[in-house]
């Protein structure tokens, strides 16, 4: 009996022990275990000895942030860019802004793991963090029709969020969004009648908030393209036209409660008004003017007085490079369209930052509001730019920010919190080393969002938010350079109008992962593995896990062709051999295949595995006529694949194994 009541205590005690030892893992595993924001080492940007690390607050506040791992006696913290007394414990307090921030470790040593912002929310499973709630105009209270469903090339549905939109047509139409968070700022993604001449049409609506009124100002002087590419303005044009529709920023007067209801009423200037969705936030507080900054407005640029600001602001870049000072833009509009420089502002000195006081106060607009810059250690924090491109002139029309001029050593280059809108390009850079690209957004431009071109590497793009543009939405262009170590990662990527959300046109060493792909239009996949245009080819590892495509993959027009929602596209006398995985994606309501091969080119070592396929126009799985090579699938799930679930047209020239 003593025997046995000894076993049973050493055996309780045993099971406390463990109990013990497992509580104790529990509690120092990372944040996503511990119920905060954990954002792995692997996530960062690196450059020399500096890790860039984007963290989500809900809330301006102090946060508690933990350094995961081994915290090294030497490390030194920046919080968006500006020094902060860190201590040398291993949690920290930081002060962040409402919505996406920096954090950066230089002299990190390897033994930190990651970081956790504890009492924030956990990293999406897809796309960015973003301060703002969406409405599709579908889903909300409305007396018009619900129009859409199609997917068809130059149809208004093909265009709109969702493939859906209501249209107020006739009078006292209207569509009402009831707010369930607070609100002092509308995007509203609209399209109105272009005019008989291309030129464009302004017009009013109604804008009633708890049904006070005012008048809400649209145009279609920057959206409705014609012809064939590149477009023009001429609605003559054979083909007819399309790029439907546009956005407008709108700030309300106050902050208005959930429960608010704000409706949008068709007016009399305009005889359609189609409404796709609203977008509403409550704007975080302006950012104020840093220490160690020199304001524009001392070298005579003014606020919203409707004066070019172009040579003050170049003057204060001058004078703050040359004295090691940042560059301030307040809030307020200035506008930029008078200096020499069609290109944007020249940046050609090293160590240049610029700040605003939040993409919502600082605005920078006109023909040539955009910096391009040929220097290393430049930063652009929280203001937007607003172009004024109304077709896509390739040669001609500005970049947002464009580093398509190279000169020896350019590389760290940061943009943090810029709105784009209305550009060729969002951001274009030629043989760059290293760009960390966080909480963007890019909006309604001609061409690509984000082309990392010709040996651009090194680059982390983090919780951005592009939609509608004209070109591919991300895009890595391996022009007679390679690109390598390039990451795409959270970002949420809607509605591209010609091509595909990301495209990778060569690479080594790239990963596409957490990514919301949705409403590819024509002309491209929702992901693009592809050799065409002459690209160095693949090398090393190329990894496409864990994205989520929404109603991804469309119609070639120009010669009647079928692109997956994943479209790998070899070209011949380009091979891609390089070890390519597939994995853990979920694809759902592709407009035709959930992942396509075409091209002539040799593909070798793909693996396809543990993708969830859900809803296909056509086959799950397309090879077409000239695929050759193999490709290896294992563990895929498919659901509704109304042709089948795998085709191989080119027989035994291309083999699929398992």
């Amino acid at each position: 009996m003593a025997k046995s009541r000894k076993v049973w205590i050493i055996a309780g005690a045993a099971v406390v022990l463990l109990a013990a030892i497992a509580l104790a893992v529990i509690y120092l595993l990372p944040g996503e275990e511990a119920g905060g924001q954990y954002v792995s080492r692997d996530q960062a940007f690196r450059y020399e000895n500096e890790s860039v690390y984007a963290v989500f607050a809900p809330e301006e506040g102090t946060y508690a942030l933990s350094i995961e791992g081994q915290r090294p006696a030497g490390l030194s913290l920046q919080v968006n860019g500006l020094p902060v007394e860190s201590g040398s414990d291993q949690v920290v307090q930081v002060a962040l802004h409402k919505g996406i921030n920096s954090v950066s470790f230089t002299d990190e040593a390897d033994g930190v793991t990651g970081i956790t912002l504890q009492d924030c929310p956990a990293l999406p499973d897809y796309g960015a963090f973003v301060t703002y709630t969406s409405y599709e105009a579908e889903n909300c209270d409305t007396n018009a029709e619900i129009c859409g469903g199609e997917r068809d090339y130059r149809t208004f549905g093909s265009e709109a969020s969702g493939r859906q939109y209501v249209a107020l047509d006739a009078p006292g139409e209207s569509v009402t969004v009831k707010l369930t968070a607070p609100a002092d700022a509308l995007v509203i993604r609209y399209c109105v009648p272009d005019s008989e001449d291309g030129a464009g049409l302004t017009g009013t609506v109604d804008l009633l908030i708890d049904g006070e009124a005012r008048a809400l100002t649209l145009t279609s002087d920057t959206s409705w393209v014609y012809g064939p590419f590149p477009w023009n303005n001429d609605p003559a044009s054979e083909a007819g036209g399309h790029r439907f529709f546009d956005d407008v920023r709108v700030v309300l007067d106050k902050v208005y409660p959930e429960g608010t209801e704000i409706t949008i009423r068709k007016g009399e200037d305009f005889a359609y008004c189609l409404i796709d969705l609203i977008e509403t936030e409550e704007r975080p507080a302006p950012i104020p003017m840093p220490e160690n900054a020199l304001s524009v407005e001392d070298f005579g640029a003014a606020p919203n007085d409707g004066i070019d600001d172009s040579w003050a602001i170049m003057d204060c870049i001058k004078a703050a490079a040359e004295q090691g000072k940042e560059v301030w833009i307040p809030a307020g509009e200035f506008e930029i369209r008078e200096h020499p420089y069609s290109q944007g502002i020249p940046i050609r000195t090293d160590n240049v930052t610029i700040r605003g006081a939040g993409m919502w106060y600082t605005i920078l607009r006109g023909d040539a509001a955009g910096f391009q810059v040929q220097a290393a250690h430049v930063s652009f924090y929280d203001f937007s730019l607003i172009g004024s491109v109304k077709q896509r002139k390739d040669s001609l029309d500005p970049c947002a920010i464009d580093l398509v001029t190279p000169k020896a050593g350019m590389g760290d280059i940061r943009v943090q919190n810029v709105w784009i809108e209305h550009y060729k390009v969002g951001l274009w850079s030629d043989v760059v080393d290293g760009i960390s690209m966080m909480g963007c957004r890019i909006r309604n431009t001609f061409a690509d969002g984000v082309n990392l071109c010709a040996g651009t590497s090194h680059c982390v793009l983090i919780h951005n938010d592009l939609r509608n543009t004209g070109d591919d939405g991300i895009a890595m262009f391996n022009r007679g350079v390679l690109d390598v170590d390039n990451k795409v990662l959270y970002n949420t990527v809607a509605l591209p109008w010609l091509a595909n959300n990301i495209a990778l046109y060569g690479g080594k060493d790239i990963v596409v992962a957490n990514n919301l792909l949705k409403d590819t239009i024509c002309f491209g996949g929702g992901v693009n593995i592809s050799t065409k245009f002459t690209p160095q080819i693949f090398e090393g590892t190329i990894l496409v896990e864990n994205n989520k495509f929404e109603r991804c993959g469309s119609w070639e027009n120009d010669i009647s062709r079928e692109y997956g929602a994943i479209w790998v596209n070899t070209i011949e006398g380009y091979d891609n051999t390089a070890e390519c995985i597939i994995r853990n994606n979920v694809i759902e309501d592709s407009t035709y295949q959930a992942i396509a091969f075409t091209g002539g080119g040799l593909l070798e070592n793909m693996r396809i595995e543990d993708n969830t396929f859900a809803g296909c126009g056509s086959f799950a799985v397309d090879a077409f006529p000239e695929a050759k090579g193999s490709v290896t699938m294992r563990n895929n799930q498919v659901t509704d694949a109304p042709a089948g679930e795998v085709r191989n047209q080119a027989g035994d020239s291309f083999a699929i194994l398992d």
